[in-house]
């Protein structure tokens, strides 16, 4: 994949949980939350609006055509 990273990283985290990212892309784009909603929009993407929720630990945020879920680290 042209432009994708020679490496990753490994995190450690206390409670045993381990997490390695390859970074390998970044995008621009902006975010307007309002209440319980936000507005993603990425250059060259289009945008995308919708609820956003908590779920435990993780921050559940439209995406695409679904959702996509950061998990809290």
């Amino acid at each position: 994949m042209p432009g994708m990273a020679r490496h990753g990283y490994y995190y450690f985290r206390s409670n045993g949980i381990e997490t390695f990212n390859i970074p390998f892309r970044t995008d621009q784009g902006k975010y307007a939350p309002a209440l319980d909603r936000i507005r993603l929009s990425i250059a060259g993407r289009g945008s995308v609006d919708g609820q956003v929720r908590w779920e435990g630990d993780v921050l559940v945020l439209p995406w695409g055509r679904g959702e996509a879920k950061f998990k809290r680290f």
